[in-house]
């Protein structure tokens, strides 16, 4: 099951800072992070499959990723539609899901299985859940997701936003915080404590690590995005096999576009 810790405004040097990982079955065909060879200003994973993604950033400073959701009235199994496709529509610039995602219209958005999206700038995000109908706007502060809605987290999201708040204030350069983010990607041990054990199915090992292990199904890919004050991003993924060794290291450096100023007379 997928996590996604986002910062937006919060580390000094860097005002925008992701760290997530994509937990999905192994023999689901993906491409790693790249620019898109047909939309050369987005940078992203691909799903070889439906063609959509989980995540990824523009070069305009446009920034989505999502994670299924599941609550007792709703499946996480897809929809008519492939979710990823709804994370490349908005990165695309698509007006219809934009608009739909910007004014956080979650009735517009059909045929979906249950999802949680972020989406935005690097500057402000809108925070989307189809199963609960909740949604929210975040332009300081941080944000953790995973595969249920976020008003109801499991202990993974919960202890990870804390854990994720201490790395961000304890590592104050680029190198020391992306090395300190993979190994907080990395870690397979449980977030827990006594009373959580009582609201958690012991056979939902999921819901409590962060990196998932299994032979058909666990953690593909770890990604660490950074933003500094100058919009100069370092994108990096890690992707992981069925035995969770990291095969393939990928790494996108590029300068987010200014946006166009108005010279009034």
């Amino acid at each position: 099951m997928c996590f996604i810790a986002v910062a937006v405004a919060v580390h000094p040097s860097f005002p925008f800072v992701v760290a997530a990982n994509r937990d999905e079955v192994f023999d689901r065909p993906a491409a790693p992070l790249s620019f898109w060879e047909t939309h050369p200003r987005l940078a992203a994973g691909r799903d070889l499959v439906a063609g959509g993604t989980w995540l990824g950033l523009t070069s305009e400073g446009r920034f989505a990723a999502l994670t299924n959701c599941r609550t007792e009235n709703v499946s996480p199994k897809s929809g008519d539609q492939s979710r990823g496709v709804l994370v490349r529509d908005y990165l695309l610039n698509h007006l219809e899901t934009r608009t739909a995602i910007d004014a956080r219209s979650i009735e517009t958005l059909l045929g979906y299985g249950g999802f949680n999206l972020v989406a935005g700038t690097t500057s402000e995000l809108n925070l989307l859940c189809n199963a609960t109908g909740f949604s929210s706007v975040c332009s300081q502060g941080l944000i953790t997701l995973s595969n249920t809605p976020p008003q109801n987290q499991w202990p993974k999201t919960r202890h990870g936003k804390v854990e994720f708040s201490s790395l961000l204030e304890q590592s104050h350069d680029q190198g020391t915080l992306v090395t300190r983010l993979f190994d907080f990607l990395r870690d397979p041990s449980p977030r827990t404590t006594g009373l959580e054990d009582s609201i958690v199915d012991p056979k939902e090992s999921h819901q409590r690590v962060l990196f998932v292990k299994g032979t058909a199904y666990g953690t593909r890919a770890s990604t660490v995005i950074l933003v500094d004050q100058c919009g100069r991003v370092t994108f990096q993924e890690r992707s992981f096999d069925s035995e969770a060794n990291c095969f393939d290291e990928s790494a996108l450096e590029f300068v987010l576009e200014p946006k166009p100023t108005t010279i009034r007379s």
